[in-house]
C-alpha cells in the first residue's frame, strides 16, 4: 500500500492500524514524492489525499491513470476547527 497523506497524525493513525492488521506499507507526504515511489514501485492499493502539496491528489490520479492500472482509495477529509 502506498499512502499519500500530508496530515501526519491521521496518516500515523491509519498507518499503525494497516500494518497491525499485516499489511506493508510505504507512507509520503506530498504528491510530487508519492507520484515518484508510486512510479519506482509496484502497489496493490494507492490511499490518496487529495489535498497534497507539491502536486494535488487529482494531479497525482490524472498522471497515473495515464500510466498504471492500480487500486486507489481517495482520501478528502474536512477538519472541524
Amino acid at each position: 500500500i502506498l499512502l499519500m497523506e500530508d496530515d501526519q497524525e491521521f496518516s500515523g493513525l491509519l498507518t499503525e492500524v494497516l500494518i497491525l492488521e499485516g499489511f506493508s506499507l510505504a507512507h509520503v507526504l506530498d504528491g510530487m514524492e508519492g507520484w515518484e515511489k508510486a512510479r519506482s514501485q509496484d502497489f496493490d492499493l494507492l490511499v490518496l489525499d487529495i489535498m497534497l502539496p507539491q502536486m494535488n491528489g487529482q494531479k497525482v490520479l490524472q498522471q497515473l491513470l495515464f500510466v498504471f492500472y492500480i487500486a486507489m482509495l481517495i482520501l478528502h477529509t474536512k477538519r472541524l476547527q
